[in-house]
């Protein structure tokens, strides 16, 4: 399994699970925590790196933000997602009435 690690806001390992001391390093280096637990849910600890402001993601955010094309394109899909969410909030209380005949 591959993910971005600007997508992670923490790792969670259940059971005997085995990580590498470069993953490790990756992670403490970019302040995500890992937490390992029992296979029955038991909290056994947390390993962190020092905290920091995650400075990668503002730097990032920032040259985005720079950019008017890619600003709009931002702006033009937050607007979506709140359009397409709200219709999903909206609809089922739709579907029940056309159902029970209010």
């Amino acid at each position: 399994m591959t993910m971005a690690l600007l997508e992670l806001s923490q790792v969670c390992l259940l059971g005997n699970i085995q990580v590498s001391t470069q993953t490790l390093k990756a992670l403490c280096e970019r302040g995500i925590p890992i937490c390992y637990f029992s296979y029955g849910g038991w909290f056994y600890g947390i390993t962190h790196g020092l905290p920091h402001k995650n400075i990668e993601l503002r730097r990032k955010q920032y040259r985005v933000a720079d950019d008017p094309r890619a600003a709009a394109m931002i702006a033009r899909r937050s607007l979506a997602r709140g359009i397409r969410t709200s219709w999903w909030n909206v609809e089922p209380y739709g579907a029940i009435r056309s159902y029970s005949g209010m």
